[in-house]
């Protein structure tokens, strides 16, 4: 007979067995404010933000020639991820532990008001790039694409009309 192992990653080893490599992993959206002060703002208004945070942090990453990817959320942020090749050489659990840290000091001394940090964790599920939000898509972004975004060019029918999706990122 065959022995099947049927370990369970999940409570024992606190989810940390079979990962393999941790990605810092940064969400942006309106969170420095009350939700019902949030909820009042105009989606472009709080997009606008979240974007301004994003031209940030992305100065400063690429300062240091860290090699990042952004997109946007789908909803009314982004996302920056961070590859695993451009942390120390240490297991993967201890990556989630320096990726909590690195959101809270990037917040803290980039002044970054739409971070949503403290999502850092061995379980997090991430949004797959091109998921669709609605009517909107989680699209990855270039630098152009940042720096003139426009929340109606994320919907989907506009995505497809006006964005070349074959061979993207290569």
């Amino acid at each position: 007979k065959t022995k099947i192992d049927r370990t369970h990653y999940g409570r024992k080893d606190n989810g940390s067995r079979g990962i393999d490599s941790y990605d810092l992993i940064v969400d942006d959206k309106i969170i420095n404010v009350k939700p019902s002060e949030a909820e009042e703002m105009p989606i472009e208004e709080q997009v606008a933000m979240a974007r301004n945070d994003l031209i940030l942090l992305s100065k400063e990453l690429n300062s240091y020639k860290i090699e990042f990817s952004a997109k946007f959320s789908g909803k009314r942020g982004f996302h920056v991820n961070v590859d695993d090749k451009n942390f120390p050489d240490v297991e993967p659990i201890k990556k989630v532990e320096i990726s909590l840290k690195l959101e809270q000091e990037l917040a803290k001394i980039l002044n970054l008001k739409t971070i949503n940090y403290g999502l850092s964790d061995n379980r997090r599920i991430w949004k797959c790039p091109y998921s669709l939000i609605n009517e909107n898509v989680a699209l990855p972004l270039d630098n152009s694409q940042i720096k003139y975004f426009k929340l109606d060019d994320m919907k989907a029918v506009n995505v497809l009309e006006h964005i070349k999706i074959k061979n993207r990122g290569t």
